[in-house]
């Protein structure tokens, strides 16, 4: 039997653009929804009739898209796992941060990077220049140490506890300069404010003279793959308010581009 596309198949179904955009609503809220909605509740949060609603629901059925439970329940459908699953492979963390990275950049004039975790330092996957001339040495690939640094605490905020901190990273820290913490109990209370602040600040604690403010990057899981920051001479980033709104906003923005959705998200009506 010759293999029929979903494509072809909606296409014979003469889906227009008005049905389509409700289809990727209903795909939507069950996405978002954590154990499925019924048909009425799907109308009511998509402003659809309910024949509308039926007929939709019953055409992602048909296809895999959806699946009914036992109490008649529409949840996302294997194809859409499939779906998701080969997008996620085709995800290329660095590419898709590049223009996030240039973007702020751009905006707040200082050097931009993107690290990940590398055992107990951190490498830089990405970077985007500061347009000024006096700007921060550093190059694709240096590493960098993870408790001296803000890209660093961010990725420490997936450790719980002193305890699993000083496992990861031994007791016995070095200090680059007068600022680094060196203790892993103040190590380990600044990792816990970082997670309720969700951004890092290093001012001076891993070269003298330089600022970095960070923030980190999520997966589709909610976990912490990667962290941003803007990093530049401690004179030029006096008022750090505006840099810590920035980093977090972007770095939200581009863990949303990797398919992370925040606890409470709202759906947006298509009608």
């Amino acid at each position: 039997m010759a293999h029929v596309s979903t494509a072809e198949r909606l296409e014979g179904g003469r889906v227009g653009g008005t049905q389509l955009t409700r289809i990727i609503a209903v795909l939507d809220a069950l996405a978002r929804s954590s154990g499925g909605l019924t048909r009425p509740e799907l109308g009511n949060q998509l402003g659809m009739g309910r024949a509308t609603t039926h007929r939709i629901v019953a055409l992602l059925v048909q296809h895999g898209l959806v699946r009914l439970d036992e109490h008649q329940r529409a949840l996302l459908g294997l194809t859409t796992a499939r779906w998701g699953l080969a997008a996620l492979d085709q995800l290329e963390i660095r590419a898709v941060a590049r223009p996030y990275l240039q973007g702020l950049a751009t905006k707040l004039g200082e050097t931009t990077h993107l690290a990940v975790q590398s055992g107990a330092s951190a490498t830089y996957l990405e970077r985007v220049d500061s347009p000024r001339s006096v700007r921060l040495a550093s190059k694709l690939g240096d590493v960098v140490p993870l408790h001296s640094t803000a890209l660093g605490k961010c990725l420490l905020t997936r450790y719980g506890s002193s305890k699993e901190i000083a496992a990861l990273l031994g007791t016995d820290l070095k200090a680059y300069t007068n600022a680094t913490i060196v203790n892993v109990e103040r190590l380990a209370a600044e990792v816990s404010a970082i997670k309720r602040a969700g951004y890092a600040l290093d001012r001076g604690e891993n070269e003298d003279g330089v600022c970095c403010v960070a923030a980190p990057v999520r997966d589709h899981a909610g976990e912490i793959i990667a962290a941003i920051s803007v990093s530049g001479p401690d004179a030029r980033m006096v008022a750090i308010e505006p840099v810590v709104d920035e980093v977090k906003h972007v770095a939200a923005a581009l863990s949303t581009a990797l398919g992370y959705l925040p606890s409470g998200a709202q759906l947006r009506s298509i009608v």
